[in-house]
């Protein structure tokens, strides 16, 4: 008898998350997952590009004797864009990060 009733309360268990399953929005959460690993790539490539402007950066210290100002609005502003990435990967913003929703952030 126990494992009767294990049986019927596994199979609604079962018939409830296929329920639920069946309302979502699958459009929208694939979109978001198309958009998630687009913006972990852009974001990866982000990064590897204020890595290899910061380095570039030292160069310049250490040729010039001072920083570049430019370089480090630039590196501040990929920065910026490599939260605004984290933040819709972590589910922590529903705003797309630029090229869509948001324009490119700033280097404040």
């Amino acid at each position: 008898m126990n494992t009767e009733n294990t049986s019927q309360s596994g199979s609604q268990q079962s018939a409830q998350i296929l329920e639920d399953l069946k309302g979502r929005d699958w459009p929208k959460i694939l979109t978001r997952a198309l958009l998630m690993f687009f913006f972990g790539v852009l974001g990866s490539a982000a990064l590897w590009v204020a890595f290899f402007l910061a380095a570039t950066q030292v160069i310049f210290t250490i040729f010039a004797g001072e920083t570049n100002p430019s370089l480090t609005r630039i590196i501040k502003q990929l920065a910026n864009f490599i939260h605004d990435v984290l933040d819709y990967l972590s589910f922590a913003s529903d705003e797309t990060p630029f090229p869509f929703e948001r324009k490119w952030p700033d280097a404040s």
